[in-house]
């Protein structure tokens, strides 16, 4: 009886070990997203959860970079994988509702570009002072 618990718990390690490894990947690796994902919701919804977990998956590329986790290399190359994902997701969701509005738009674009111009600037002074 405790040879076959110890079977058990050993098979049921392994399986969680290599679970990860199983899992089917999509071919753009870690920044690759599941546009199909929500289709049943709309296209326009499920191109919007699609940026989401892009911009999602952004974040905890900064975050491990600013951890050391990854090399500087590797974060430009994903990085630029995923916005360049963010942006086709973008010129999706453009061609299926275009802008209602395309002076609003620019607005939404203008203050963006200044958040994160501020963003950027605090951080390299941050960089400075330290």
């Amino acid at each position: 009886m405790g040879i076959a618990i110890g079977l058990l718990l050993a098979v049921g390690a392994v399986a969680v070990i290599a679970w990860p490894f199983l899992r089917r990947k999509s071919p753009a690796g870690r920044g690759a997203v599941d546009r199909r994902r929500g289709m049943s919701e709309g296209p326009q919804a499920a191109l919007q959860g699609a940026r989401a977990e892009v911009y999602r998956l952004i974040r905890q590329l900064e975050t491990d970079h600013a951890a050391g986790l990854v090399n500087d290399v590797d974060f430009r190359s994903q990085f630029d994988d995923l916005r360049g994902e963010a942006a086709k997701l973008m010129m999706e969701e453009a061609a299926i509702s275009p802008m209602s509005d395309p002076a609003a738009e620019l607005e939404r674009e203008i203050v963006a570009a200044r958040v994160e111009l501020i963003r950027r600037t605090a951080k390299s002074g941050r960089k400075d002072e330290g």
